[in-house]
């Protein structure tokens, strides 16, 4: 939790609109509520995304996922 709340304060500090769910819903409620929002991209991260510092990037208007370096999300972002 600690990494993913640095993970979404140094994204905001970036000006990134970030948000982090911890009510543990299953990821397709997750998932829904980003489209519902209107989110571009969602990355889920866990402890294998952490140990690997790669994440999967959901680009949620085409569908498209991508594997990203975790140090490069914000630039990703960015785009």
């Amino acid at each position: 939790k600690k990494a993913c709340f640095t993970l979404t304060h140094n994204l905001r500090q970036e000006g990134v609109s970030a948000e982090m769910d911890l009510s543990g819903k299953k990821l397709n409620k997750a998932m829904s509520y980003a489209n519902a929002i209107k989110s571009r991209y969602v990355a889920v991260i866990g402890e294998n995304e952490l140990k690997s510092q790669e994440i999967e990037l959901k680009e949620m208007a085409s569908g498209a996922t991508t594997k990203a370096p975790l140090k490069n999300l914000s630039r990703i972002m960015h785009l």
